[in-house]
């Protein structure tokens, strides 16, 4: 290497600006470096300073607000882009320019598919932090399909793509205890989820099960957007939908409503479980099952199907009559996603908007020709099949949906509908009243906010009730453990204001 002003001398080092090899007699040692001249030390400088303005100017600025100002950027270019085009649209209404009809559609729908673009580019922004956003896995990802069981319900497969989190967060009061509170969740097929209050990270766990729960975290005074991201081992990320908290720096702090929530388990410090009932079928041991309610003054909630209604129009008379809380559980019992052909909850072809709220609102009319009451206003998707989408096309006619709660070590739905003993699902009376029976106060059976699913009558014994539903409530009951209904776990939820029209 010569060097570059004297190309006869051997040169060793470069100048640390410009990077032209020097010898010894050109080198020029300035602040712990060489440099060829004082201009290439000046430049030098001039680029540091520069690159310290712009780190520090990085960290004062909060990540809401680089969002918020890369969201104006995309709107404000949006904007000027649909002004050139509608000027030109007016140029050719004027006759300016004589184009045949199929051109000027042509160009208006340039237009359409550019705003769309755009919108997209602006929702693209926002879905990376504060809503929900899912990298899901595509069809040839690396995770692969086990075998699958299609009789068995979607929410007690073992996942195997991730999904959203869900966060325990509805409505309402959320207790504090020095400034710090307690959060609970279900993150399926994930193996780490984080914590992020107002878009940073506030704490970060492993996981063995679908199950997380952080505890004591500090929450700031004021309004707080609550969030939780999971990740897969393949990379994939997925987001819970965020959440408005607001802490006034007292013992409670308030949880404001949130649309598409999928509300899977009540609070956690309630000492009760909701129990439910899914009815789509005949009627089978309902009178049975009702009696035993009955005679333990015990009031549930059950969700029944518009041709259930059709079939048992007495025995839903007499469900009203008897205190119980009524939810729409469909008209006619649909599949709404794919996971019966790909384990992925994507809304399934044919199911729109129009078709959720229509299988909604006829069971909803039924039930109000019915028995004169309205229904309550929660429903429970067939076979557990369902997705923020979905939950939000039916809050838009005034139902919120209510799940059960599961993990895949410990589930609540008893499985009372499969009746083949074969089935390596299968749960006899005796395993379905354990299950029942050993819910406790505390550990990893606790029944605080829990809600239980069975069905009103299934294909099973006509004294199954008497087998399993009577010792069952009799063991809760010794144990001090309310039974309640969903309304009672969920007091926030209030009747939706669009469900007036």
């Amino acid at each position: 290497m010569q060097c570059h002003k004297h190309p006869d001398r051997t040169a060793r080092r470069k100048c640390y600006n410009c990077k032209q090899p020097l010898c010894p007699e050109c080198q020029l040692k300035l602040d712990g470096h060489i440099f060829c001249s004082e201009n290439c030390h000046k430049q030098w400088r001039e680029k540091k300073e520069a690159r310290k303005l712009k780190s520090a100017s990085k960290k004062a600025k909060p990540r809401n607000d680089v969002r918020l100002a890369v969201l104006e950027d995309k709107m404000e270019q949006s904007a000027s882009n649909w002004s050139k085009l509608e000027a030109a649209l007016k140029k050719m209404e004027h006759g300016q320019n004589r184009l045949r009809t199929g051109t000027m559609l042509s160009l208006t729908a340039v237009v359409i598919i550019i705003l769309a673009a755009a919108v997209a580019a602006m929702l693209g922004t926002i879905n990376q932090g504060f809503w929900p956003a899912t990298k899901k896995a595509a069809p040839d990802s690396k995770a692969q399909s086990t075998g699958f069981d299609p009789g068995y319900p979607a929410s007690l497969v073992e996942p195997i793509y991730l999904e959203p989190p869900n966060l325990e967060l509805p409505p309402g009061e959320l207790p504090v205890e020095g400034g710090k509170i307690n959060l609970y969740g279900n993150a399926p097929a994930a193996s780490r989820v984080s914590l992020l209050i107002n878009g940073r990270e506030a704490r970060s766990l492993l996981l063995n099960s679908t199950s997380f729960a952080f505890r004591d975290v500090s929450l700031p005074p004021g309004a707080n957007i609550v969030q939780v991201l999971a990740r897969d081992d393949h990379g994939n990320l997925a987001y819970s939908i965020a959440e408005l908290v607001d802490y006034s720096g007292q013992q409670k702090a308030k949880v404001h409503y949130t649309p598409g929530l999928n509300y899977q388990r009540g609070p956690r410090q309630i000492n009760g479980v909701a129990l439910t009932f899914d009815a789509g079928g005949d009627a089978g041991y309902a009178a049975e099952l009702l009696a035993i309610l009955r005679e333990r003054g015990i009031k549930a909630t059950i969700f029944i199907t518009g041709q259930f209604i059709e079939q048992n129009p007495g025995l839903v008379r007499q469900i009203v009559e008897d205190g119980h809380e009524v939810g729409n559980h469909t008209y006619s019992h649909p599949h709404l996603t794919t996971f019966e052909s790909n384990m992925h909850h994507w809304t399934k072809p044919g199911v729109t908007r129009e078709f959720v709220q229509n299988e909604l609102l006829a069971t909803s009319r039924l039930f109000k020709e019915t028995t004169a009451s309205s229904m309550a206003p929660f429903w429970r998707a067939p076979y557990g099949e369902q997705n923020q989408e979905i939950r939000r096309w039916a809050e838009e006619v005034g139902f919120y949906h209510i799940d059960w709660c599961r993990d895949q070590n410990h589930s609540c739905d008893s499985l009372d509908w499969l009746t083949d003993e074969s089935n390596k699902h299968y749960r006899s009376p005796e395993e379905i009243r354990s299950l029942l029976s050993g819910l406790e106060t505390t550990g990893p059976m606790a029944a605080n906010g829990a809600i239980i699913l069975m069905h009103l009558s299934t294909g099973r014994e006509k004294n199954f009730p008497e087998k399993v539903l009577a010792p069952s409530l009799d063991a809760l009951s010794a144990k001090g453990i309310k039974v309640l209904k969903v309304s009672q776990l969920f007091p926030g939820l209030v009747p939706h204001p669009r469900a007036e029209n």
